[in-house]
C-alpha cells in the first residue's frame, strides 16, 4: 500500500502530518522549478500540527532566501503572517478591501525566537487590534444579556 502503510493499519495524527509535510514540500517544488515571478500560497500551513507548521515556515523562508521570487502568503494566523513576511496586510470584513498595512522590520535571517521578541509583540498587538475592530464590524456587539446567560451557565 502507498505510504509504506499495511492494510488496516489507521495512520496516527503524527503520520499522516508527515505526509501533509512531504506533499506540501513536493508541491513548493513543483511551483519553484518553473521559476516563477510571484508564487502564491493560500494557508499552506494550516492543516499541520503546531510543530510541523513551524520546521515548514522555517523550511520556507529558507528556500525564499536562495531563490527570492514574492511569495503572497494568504493566512489567517497573525504570528505566521509576521514571522514569514515583510509587510502584512490587514483585510476589512466585508467587503474584502486592504484595511492597513504593517511593515515587519524584523531582520533576516528569521528565527522562531524573535517571537518572544518585544517588536514581535508589538507588531502583534497591532495586527490583533485591527482584526478584533473588524471582527466586530462583521459580528456587532454581543448583547449584553448574552453576556449574562453566559455567565450564569458557569
Amino acid at each position: 500500500m502507498c505510504l509504506g502503510l499495511s492494510r488496516g493499519h489507521r495512520p496516527s495524527s503524527t503520520e499522516w502530518d508527515e505526509v501533509l509535510a512531504k506533499d506540501k514540500r513536493v508541491g513548493i517544488v513543483r511551483v519553484l522549478v518553473n521559476n516563477p515571478r510571484v508564487l502564491l500560497m493560500d494557508e499552506p500551513f494550516g492543516a499541520l500540527d503546531a510543530q510541523t507548521r513551524l520546521m515548514m515556515q522555517e523550511l520556507l523562508l529558507g528556500i525564499w532566501q536562495e531563490v527570492r521570487t514574492t511569495v503572497v502568503f494568504v493566512t489567517h494566523d497573525i504570528d505566521e503572517a509576521i514571522f514569514m513576511a515583510d509587510r502584512v496586510v490587514v483585510m476589512t470584513s466585508r467587503p474584502g478591501e486592504v484595511k492597513a498595512e504593517v511593515k515587519v522590520n524584523l531582520p533576516r535571517p528569521r528565527t522562531h525566537e524573535m517571537t518572544a521578541d518585544a517588536v514581535f509583540a508589538d507588531l502583534k498587538r497591532e495586527c490583533l487590534t485591527m482584526a478584533r475592530e473588524e471582527s466586530l464590524k462583521a459580528m456587532g456587539p454581543l448583547p449584553t444579556s448574552s453576556l449574562v446567560a453566559l455567565r450564569r451557565a458557569r
